[in-house]
């Protein structure tokens, strides 16, 4: 490493001279703060589980001696300052490293094919009860409850526990757990098992069945199922977003384009369109020469925008963390995004107050 300047040197000097590119520049890129060999490899021996003794030798004690080159100060001002980037420290760094490979590890062992079985499993407990007549009750916030949110709920979190015991699961129709018994978690299954319940109960067809993944308060997989048009939407975080009919043995790959400029098409809410969001819809069609209104109900508006028949959702109004999970990932598996309303940061999960804020998903920059 202390030679590599050297080297990045004598290359950008060729590729000048071959005419690729003019006034190339080497940066010395290094972790912020001293770097310590021995700390690291203590703490990476800690991280495996293994009981290591790191005897640290200085550079003078070396076989052959090291001399670092005046260049390499271990300086990282002008990288960040000429590329306007923020620098962490290699405990920062190695956290992430390491916050990632966990993730990778964990999300291999999640089945997706175990996953659409049972949100199929839950979708038809819910049509049995769709078949026929069924009572609705009202919960402590005066949202309405079905046999149908009851059954379908016992055959995720029975399926749930019996493939994955060791993660914990959060569903609106469970009991809560305290936020101090919460924030210990890693992951966290997120159920909602019949988003749309007052579409539900207006028999239109449009609610699902939702299961995500959350880890370290980010969603790293989500499963939808749609029980009236018996179709899948599902993801994995950096493994893209999928469409399939149930049935099916190959799914589609949903990867959306941008908005053309010209026109723009918005999910309106079947049941939840407020004055926020027509004055959002307002500002829209100053910009765009079409802007289409398309209603859909519960967690369908982020699916149609990773199956491009939407544009933007905008949600300035209450939902909670188990509405938007799954359908969160999805979208941006599709090469879109989730973002609170007011800060335009991501929208994050099993937070203290599971309500979440004001959100807009989009495809595009609106």
């Amino acid at each position: 490493p202390t030679y590599a300047a050297d080297l990045a040197e004598l290359s950008m000097i060729f590729l000048e001279d071959l005419k690729v590119f003019e006034n190339s520049k080497v940066y010395h890129f290094c972790n912020k703060e001293e770097t310590n060999w021995a700390e690291f490899a203590a703490e990476i021996m800690n991280l495996a589980g293994r009981e290591c003794v790191i005897n640290p030798i200085p550079s003078s004690e070396y076989p052959t001696p090291a001399e670092r080159p005046p260049y390499s100060s271990l300086d990282c001002s002008a990288i960040e300052n000429d590329l306007n980037i923020s620098i962490r420290s290699w405990k920062d760094a190695l956290d992430e490293c390491m916050d990632k490979i966990i993730m990778k590890e964990q999300l291999e062992r999640i089945d997706s094919e175990l996953l659409l079985e049972i949100c199929a499993l839950a979708g038809d407990e819910i049509m049995d009860v769709y078949s026929g007549d069924f009572d609705v009750e009202k919960k402590g916030d005066d949202s309405p409850l079905t046999q149908a949110d009851k059954r379908a709920n016992d055959v995720i979190v029975t399926r749930l526990k019996e493939a994955y015991p060791e993660i914990p699961i959060i569903s609106e129709e469970n009991k809560l757990d305290a936020f101090d018994v919460r924030a210990e978690w890693e992951f966290a299954w997120l159920v909602d098992p019949l988003d749309g319940t007052k579409e539900f109960i207006k028999r239109n067809g449009e609610f699902t069945v939702n299961i995500a993944l959350v880890g370290q308060g980010r969603i790293i997989a989500g499963y939808i199922y749609v029980p009236v048009k018996e179709e899948f939407y599902f993801a994995k975080k950096d493994e893209g977003a999928f469409w399939m009919k149930r049935g099916d043995n190959t799914a589609e790959k949903l990867l959306r384009g941008k908005i053309d400029g010209k026109k723009v098409r918005v999910a309106a809410s079947r049941s939840h369109l407020n004055e926020a969001t027509s004055a959002f819809v307002e500002d829209l069609k100053s910009r765009y020469e079409d802007v289409e209104l398309i209603p859909a109900g519960s967690s369908l508006k982020l699916c149609l925008i990773a199956k491009d028949v939407i544009d933007v959702y905008p949600r300035l109004a209450p939902t909670m963390e188990w509405d938007t999970g799954a359908g969160q990932i999805i979208v941006e598996e599709a090469g879109g995004k989730v973002l609170q309303h007011e800060t335009g940061t991501a929208v994050v999960y099993n937070k203290e107050d599971l309500l979440n804020p004001y959100f807009v998903a989009s495809i595009d920059t609106y």
